[in-house]
């Protein structure tokens, strides 16, 4: 009967400091194990998945879910009821629409990418204007940042040679909605010649070299790049979580991740 009773007691004891135990971590377990939710322009991946390293690094057990799109695609998804987080775009007018619907709770200018036009070695492209020899040229559409900027490169040397944009769109293939489906089709060696990001150019310099852009050019292959909280209403705070992953972009880290990746840090916007 005493063997069973110290028996009950021990097991009694055994569940009071596992009890104490488990409310004790409970409260810091609940904070660590957030999920944080990225919308990021394509040309932002490698740079973002970079600072994800990082962030990782201090807060080993907080879950990222990362979304790669363009960025209309990734204000539509904010704009139609995603989940709060960061959002970063190559054109500010999407962050401009974002806060006409006070879903934006901070934002500011991150960088300078750049758009390249980039070919194959063997390729009769050494200038711009010699793009009217090419066999095949992928560009982004129009309505997305990858393709308006490719598009005013375009337009701005026609107007020193009226039909090098109507030869120029002979050998247009495929205009795609974003540049990472336009990476893709250049991996694939599915292009002779391409329209992409500064940022882009480490994944792909093996199969392909840099045409360089007159000077009189280059202002209008500059892409200003911006990051947001974002919030679902005017109510709203962001989250600890979030503005920890925000500021990590904006601090050192993020700044060497940045220019690692070809964008250009401390400039004026």
């Amino acid at each position: 009967m005493a063997k069973s009773l110290i028996v009950s007691h021990c097991l009694l004891l055994a569940w009071l400091i596992t009890t104490i135990q488990a409310c004790q971590t409970k409260p810091s377990s609940k904070v660590d194990s957030v999920r944080i939710h990225l919308y990021v322009a394509s040309s932002m991946e490698q740079s973002v998945r970079c600072v994800n390293k990082k962030y990782l690094g201090l807060y080993p057990n907080r879950h990222i879910s990362l979304s790669v799109l363009g960025s209309q695609n990734a204000r539509l998804q904010i704009s139609r009821g995603a989940p709060p987080g960061i959002f970063i775009s190559a054109a500010k007018k999407h962050i401009d629409r974002l806060k006409t619907l006070k879903l934006i709770a901070q934002s500011k200018y991150l960088g300078n990418n750049e758009v390249v036009l980039l070919t194959r070695e063997n390729s009769q492209v050494h200038r711009l204007e010699d793009l009217v020899n090419t066999t095949s040229l992928g560009i982004g559409a129009e309505a997305v940042p990858i393709g308006y900027y490719s598009w005013r490169i375009l337009r701005a040397q026609a107007k020193q040679n009226p039909r090098f944009l109507s030869e120029v769109q002979k050998s247009i293939v495929t205009q795609d909605l974003s540049a990472r489906s336009l990476k893709g089709r250049a991996l694939r060696g599915e292009l002779e010649t391409v329209f992409l990001y500064r940022s882009d150019l480490q994944q792909v310099q093996t199969q392909y070299r840099e045409v360089s852009l007159n000077k009189s050019l280059y202002h209008l292959s500059q892409v200003q790049v911006y990051i947001a909280l974002t919030r679902k209403n005017t109510k709203d705070r962001v989250r600890k979580v979030d503005r920890q992953w925000y500021e990590l972009m904006l601090g050192d880290s993020g700044q060497n991740c940045l220019r690692s990746h070809g964008i250009l840090v401390n400039l004026e916007p």
